[in-house]
């Protein structure tokens, strides 16, 4: 059906365009205040604009099937308009025996090709509603599991580099110094902390670098791209930040790049250390950058 046919119609019957919706004209017919949209397609297809009704509600002698006018899936949008003008006026209607219909009136049955369609779609449909089934049950069961309190949390790690200052101020004040662990540790930069861009260059820095490797004899490395490269020395000193006991990673002596660079670490919480980069200046130490490593354990390293 033409889209102008079909205004010309809607206007005829005192039907009037309401407003624009998102892909949609929304119609109203003031004298029953019935609203309903209409497609802004150029061409409008009959299953969505019409209707069949069992009979005419002015039977001939020939008791044509007539289509009674409605829009898309809200019947009654124009009915104060009779409803055998619009198959006659813009030739829609056909008889019960015209070519293209069966003798009943109604369409032909559909091809093969249709019928698979159809069955397609019923599958699509059910494979969804048991898929979503299925994530109910999935989280009704993981919401009904009782977590354990001494559990650690999930990626402590990503949590201290969205962090703010003060709060990273006071774990690391709070933190606690024990033996020197060993092995390689995964670390995390954590550039200007609790600003926007800290997570997304924190993620750029870990493309460089990936973390520390302690060797258990007072030395150790740092693994940049992927390698061991840059060594330090590790023992135990007295922090810059409070002047207490801290885990200190020089690199004094061992590099002529990072010469002027130290960095301390306290573990703030069982495997995870929280850390402070030094750069030496003239006028004293000053901070350059916070970062975080973690321990995973001898059977996750």
């Amino acid at each position: 059906m033409n889209r102008r046919d079909l205004e010309k119609h809607l206007r005829e019957n005192g039907c009037a365009r309401h407003r624009q919706g998102g892909k949609h004209e929304i119609w109203i017919n003031p004298a029953t205040g019935r609203k309903s949209p209409v497609p802004r397609h150029t061409t409008v297809k009959r299953s969505i604009v019409t209707e069949r009704l069992p009979q005419a509600r002015d039977p001939g002698p020939d008791r044509l099937l007539t289509r009674a006018f409605r829009l898309t899936r809200m019947r009654g949008a124009c009915a104060s308009s009779p409803p055998h003008l619009l198959p006659y006026r813009l030739g829609k209607l056909k008889r019960p025996g015209d070519p293209g219909r069966s003798g009943n009136g109604r369409r032909p049955h559909r091809t093969r090709a249709g019928r698979r369609w159809g069955a397609m779609r019923r599958f699509r449909r059910l494979f969804a509603i048991t898929g979503l089934c299925g994530w109910a049950a999935l989280a009704a069961v993981l919401g009904a599991t009782p977590r354990s309190a001494a559990s650690p949390p999930a990626q402590p790690m990503r949590d201290l580099v969205r962090a703010d200052r003060p709060t990273l101020d006071a774990l690391y004040a709070g933190g606690s110094v024990g033996a020197i662990p060993t092995g390689f540790l995964p670390g995390r930069a954590i550039p200007d902390p609790g600003s926007r861009t800290t997570a997304a260059r924190s993620r750029l820095t870990h493309a460089v670098w990936q973390g520390k490797i302690f060797h258990g004899d007072g030395t150790g490395h740092n693994k940049v791209f992927g390698v061991k490269a840059v060594p330090v020395r590790v023992y135990h000193g007295e922090s810059w930040r409070d002047g207490g006991p801290a885990v200190i990673v020089d690199y004094e002596g061992t590099s002529r790049l990072f010469g002027n660079v130290r960095d301390e670490f306290r573990e703030v919480s069982p495997g995870l250390y929280l850390g402070l980069t030094w750069v030496r200046k003239p006028n004293g130490p000053e901070l350059a950058t916070m970062f975080t490593l973690q321990d995973r354990g001898p059977a996750r390293r």
